[in-house]
């Protein structure tokens, strides 16, 4: 007998379970659903000054994440796209635990999109917000963890250019990230 690792339910003898099933369609009935390809786009969670970034879930693989796109849409122009397939890219060459990777690269309609782990925690920006100073260690152990993702990119010729607290986001642990490569800069040598 499995069980579901999510709810614990017993699962079918094809490995479905019925509980989770039941309850995610529940969940798209509740609300007006918004798609782009094989995304449902959830809710909005912050946008800048080139992207928007969304929660969303992936239809057939029933998997919540971020999405990324560029905030013009299909209006947006060449440059705004190119900074947005950089940002992809730069990304691309980094594979380290304190930077948030690129899951998929794609385009529907002309709009470009990548998709990436959905930080839970917040970014530090929304942390230093609430007026309360964060601990003398915490900054500490948070300071190290970034050096060593910025130090790391550095070493695959990746120079992020934008590093400030909104741009550091925390998983659901409370583990720091460094995020958004968008004035990322690629050299090649």
């Amino acid at each position: 007998m499995s069980l579901c690792p999510s709810c614990q339910a017993t699962l079918s003898s094809s490995g479905i379970c019925g509980r989770c099933v039941l309850s995610r369609l529940e969940e798209m009935d509740r609300e007006p659903v918004r798609r782009l390809g094989e995304y449902d786009l959830l809710e909005e969670l912050d946008h800048g000054g080139m992207g928007v970034v969304w929660r969303v879930r992936h239809r057939e693989l029933g998997r919540t994440m971020a999405l990324k796109m560029i905030r013009g849409g299909e209006a947006a122009g060449e440059s705004e796209v190119m900074r947005f397939r950089t940002e992809a890219e730069a990304v691309a060459r980094l594979e380290h635990p304190g930077i948030v990777p690129v899951y998929e690269l794609g385009e529907v309609d002309g709009l470009p999109f990548f998709t990436m782990p959905l930080m839970e925690g917040g970014s530090l920006a929304s942390r230093l917000e609430k007026g309360k100073p964060l601990p003398n260690r915490s900054v500490a152990e948070i300071m190290v963890k970034v050096a060593r993702a910025v130090s790391h990119a550095h070493s695959r010729g990746v120079l992020h250019r934008d590093l400030k607290p909104a741009n550091i986001l925390f998983d659901a642990a409370g583990a720091p990230h460094v995020a958004d490569f968008g004035l990322a800069r690629i050299l090649e040598s």
